[in-house]
């Protein structure tokens, strides 16, 4: 049957014709339309067009949802049902772990502050590295503060650390703990630019890699998004667990660039976050501006799909738990709507939706 249908497609009859050649084969031309036809340079970009259109068919369905919500009761009932969804989505939750362990490695003393590194376990087997900073002399209340870092810089990124010491200085707990992949729980070998023979961008590798992690996780229904947010939450854990605690103010904040992506999520899914600042989460992210002039049914609610899969959750489309629902879900606890590099607040078609 083999030999026939490559006997026809060399256009001899397979009663008769020895078997074709290599070189025979080799010159078959594969393709159904010539490379220079119009149907041919359409076939790249009908996986993208078609995902578009299922986009644009999902916004108008969660458009057509959302104008009917009028009452409190209504909002209740259309968030709880996708936030529902949001979780069996990015593969759902351990259940916490009783008696966390925690473990305090290093401290270095600064001007009114002190630094400790800290190592918690946040699923078995499975550590995190983080950066406490606290109070040179400790407060009877202090405030608990988590910093979400970015997709290219780890705990160690300079901003970070001048938050978490002069809040420190002001009398609260601030911990920064490192994302999965990333710095000190980074999963590949490419540290220095002695690690690969030609040029390489040495500070993105974290953030180029951390998409195999995720990929990896999507095979065994977890999510990279879920691991990231449950770390979050797991150091709340270690802040609370602090003589000193102000349980009522929990504040979670989210880094320009990735780092508001998980915070958003785990504002969403821990009632003990009681303020959370998001960057680029629920807004406008840098990939949407200019606003497109049919902001309500063009802007890109359920994040751009491409490989970062914090900003693109799976199945949101299909679920309906656009990032603005996700941050909104957060009321009536405090949130802050933070854009990098600018607001164009007169056309942003999510913050009428959150206020």
């Amino acid at each position: 049957m083999r030999l026939s249908l490559v006997a026809l497609m060399v256009g001899f009859s397979p009663a008769f014709a020895d078997p074709p050649t290599a070189d025979a084969v080799k010159g078959i031309d594969p393709r159904v339309f010539p490379a220079d036809s119009d149907r041919a340079k359409e076939l790249p970009k009908l996986l993208r067009a078609d995902i578009s259109k299922r986009v644009l068919e999902a916004v108008t369905r969660e458009n057509a949802a959302w104008a009917k919500v009028t009452t409190a009761a209504e909002w209740e009932s259309f968030r709880d049902t996708r936030i529902g969804k949001l979780i069996a989505a990015i593969g759902g939750f351990p259940d916490p772990a009783k008696a966390m362990t925690i473990k305090t490695t290093g401290e270095v003393q600064g001007d009114g502050f002190v630094i400790e590194n800290v190592v918690y376990e946040s699923r078995p087997g499975l550590w995190v590295t983080a950066n406490l900073y606290r109070p040179a002399k400790p407060l009877a209340k202090m405030p608990c503060i988590v910093i979400s870092h970015s997709h290219h810089n780890p705990k160690t990124e300079g901003e970070l650390q001048d938050m978490g010491m002069t809040w420190a200085r002001a009398g609260c707990l601030v911990l920064v703990p490192d994302h999965l992949g990333h710095g000190e729980r980074r999963q590949h070998p490419f540290r220095t630019a002695d690690d690969y023979p030609k040029p390489f961008r040495v500070s993105r590798q974290d953030y180029f890699h951390r998409y195999y992690v995720g990929t990896q996780l999507d095979l065994i229904g977890e999510s990279l998004i879920g691991w990231l947010a449950w770390d979050l939450s797991r150091g709340i854990d270690v802040l609370h667990a602090r003589p000193g605690a102000d349980k009522s103010k929990t504040i979670l904040l989210g880094a320009v660039a990735g780092g508001g992506d998980p915070a958003g999520v785990a504002a969403a899914l821990d009632p003990r976050v009681t303020a959370v600042a998001p960057f680029n989460f629920g807004s406008p992210q840098p990939e949407d501006y200019p606003i497109p002039a049919d902001a309500e049914t063009k802007f890109r609610y359920f994040g751009e799909p491409y490989w970062e899969t914090t900003r693109c959750i799976r199945r949101g489309p299909i679920d309906g738990f656009a990032h603005w629902v996700i941050v909104a879900s957060v009321a009536p606890r405090r949130y802050v709507h933070s854009s990098e590099f600018a607001w164009d607040k007169d056309r942003d078609p999510v913050y009428p939706r959150i206020r």
